[in-house]
């Protein structure tokens, strides 16, 4: 697969992606994440299913809530009704 990050990702946000609903993926920069540039290829992980995609944009943000508030709710934790439920569900994943 050459340079292929292989993500781990949790339901139900593995199945929020797949579907197409999550468009937009949060990672802390630390560890592989260091390496993805936009075009990145990944492969999102869950259970022995997977997804392909391509990283079309890494942007870096001061804080969570600052990339929540820039990115949306809705495209980055769906379900999410405010800004303190998004911050509180990032964090417990």
């Amino acid at each position: 697969m050459g340079n292929t990050l292989n993500i781990d990702v949790a339901d139900p946000w593995f199945g929020a992606i797949a579907s197409g609903q999550k468009t937009v993926l949060l990672r802390l920069n630390v560890d592989t994440f260091t390496d993805i540039r936009n075009g990145t290829s990944l492969k999102l992980n869950n259970q022995g299913l997977f997804v392909k995609a391509k990283a079309n944009r890494v942007l870096k943000y001061s804080s969570i809530e600052d990339a929540l508030l820039q990115e949306g709710l809705l495209r980055t934790i769906p379900g999410a009704r405010s800004l303190p439920e998004a911050v509180s569900i990032y964090r417990n994943v």
